[in-house]
């Protein structure tokens, strides 16, 4: 398990990737960002170390970002 912060977009929770190769997974579209997110790959929980579901909310932005850029990098 891996924790990833990024301080100027999701400041208070911590992303456990449950997969060591989900980014891999989702930049090589082997999965898409929401397909990570059905099988439960994905895992948000606050700072005390609690899952928190809402975070997914704050999430996503980030992942459709990654899948937008997916998509032009596919069409160029």
């Amino acid at each position: 398990m891996q924790d990833y912060r990024n301080d100027k977009m999701l400041p208070n929770l911590i992303i456990e990737i449950k997969t060591e190769n989900i980014w891999k997974q989702i930049l090589s579209r082997t999965k898409t960002p929401m397909e990570a997110l059905d099988n439960e790959d994905i895992c948000i929980k606050n700072q005390q170390g609690k899952d928190y579901p809402e975070g997914i909310l704050e999430f996503i932005p980030f992942l459709l970002l990654i899948d937008h850029t997916n998509s032009i990098i596919s069409t160029s």
